[in-house]
């Protein structure tokens, strides 16, 4: 793998986490969503608060990343929300063989 592919994969991995959490944090605000984030943390304790915050995050960055490449097949401009337009050409598996 190239250093430039390096560079293009840590770009379109790195986007799309710093926009998903965004999101997230966003969606996180809204009322009604704070409302149930807020009951979590008084019913069920803050570990699952914590829990569900992070998966909830995690939810919204593959939902983010899926969707841009969903939409790129036929947009393929949209492409460049992951940061990046071109993808990573040079994935060589580097385990030794057997």
């Amino acid at each position: 793998m190239t250093n430039n592919d390096k560079i293009i994969g840590t770009i379109r991995t790195g986007v799309p986490a710093l926009v998903g959490t965004v999101l997230a944090w966003l969606i996180g605000r809204t009322p009604s969503v704070n409302d149930v984030i807020v009951w979590l943390g008084e019913n069920a304790g803050i570990e699952v608060q914590a829990l569900v915050s992070g998966v909830a995050t995690a939810g919204v960055i593959a939902l983010y990343y899926w969707g841009v490449r969903e939409l790129s097949e036929r947009w393929p401009a949209l492409e460049g929300f992951l940061g990046s337009t071109k993808s990573p050409v040079d994935y060589v598996d580097k385990r030794p063989e057997k």
